[in-house]
């Protein structure tokens, strides 16, 4: 199967389908995509646990990424997307007609497969999420900059140049630089659609020991076509084929013992 590495799981596997509420971030219960008549995920349902590192693995169009633009309602942006279902998040449906989605968006921080940073100074990106919000206080402003570079391993590299172009960053720079953006204003989750994937190996290995201390303050979802990865930085892994969650549990387990003769021939690169 797919070695584990150097990272650790936990020995004791979590009991996925009796976690606990207090323990759980996100609860997906029945859902159901649609673009128009076309039908994109079928019948999901999964507990994600807290201050975990959760990764979706499966083959290119599985439906991996639809589910993770799910969770923060990015897919309401596609015109015919139809959702049935529910996503509980702190015991409300993110799909409930009360709930605000930009409120939902600063609780769920997302960070897509290339770095997006503004046509800004590395400053007013890091802050941007905060002057949304309207927040002028330099100091929380200044304060919050620094926390949120510090915790994406960037404050050393960029902190004498803090008003210069954000555009004058690497790529992997620019990647840390949006995940700052994003934890800037403290969001529970932290959504990673295929981060590395754009980016050079000393860069990827950057982030994902990034990713490591993310879970230290934050529940974090990624999306990887890497199986190495997802054995590298992941604590869960749920299996996803033709818009269908096929098996979902512990890293280890699902590397080394899967249950579905499908995820076995996903893993050992039978298919996909």
């Amino acid at each position: 199967m797919i070695s584990l590495g150097s990272h650790l799981h936990s020995s004791n596997p979590l009991d996925l389908s009796s976690l606990p509420d207090d323990q759980t971030a996100l609860s997906i219960r029945n859902l159901n995509l649609y673009y128009d008549t076309n039908q994109v995920l079928f019948n999901i349902t999964m507990r994600i646990p807290k201050g975990k590192v959760t990764a979706f693995i499966g083959p290119s169009g599985c439906g991996k990424s639809t589910l993770l633009r799910c969770i923060n309602r990015m897919n309401d942006l596609v015109e015919g997307t139809r959702v049935s279902g529910e996503i509980i998040l702190q015991g409300q449906n993110i799909y409930a007609p009360e709930v605000e989605v930009p409120v939902l968006r600063r609780r769920i921080g997302m960070v897509f497969q290339r770095p997006n940073p503004f046509p800004k100074s590395i400053y007013e990106n890091v802050i941007y999420g905060l002057r949304l919000q309207r927040i002028k206080d330099r100091r929380i402003l200044d304060e919050a900059l620094e926390n949120a570079l510090r915790s994406a391993a960037l404050w050393n590299e960029v902190k004498d140049r803090l008003h210069e172009s954000a555009f004058g960053l690497s790529s992997g720079q620019q990647q840390r630089l949006v995940i700052a953006r994003a934890i800037a204003i403290e969001p529970e989750i932290l959504l990673l659609d295929e981060p590395t994937s754009a980016l050079d190996p000393i860069s990827t290995l950057t982030i994902e020991e990034l990713i490591n201390d993310l879970k230290r303050k934050y529940t974090v979802l990624i999306v990887t076509h890497n199986m190495q990865q997802s054995a590298r930085v992941s604590d869960l892994t749920a299996f996803f084929n033709q818009g269908k969650l096929v098996e979902y549990a512990d890293t280890d387990t699902l590397f080394t013992t899967p249950k579905s003769k499908q995820t076995e021939d996903y893993i050992t690169g039978r298919y996909g």
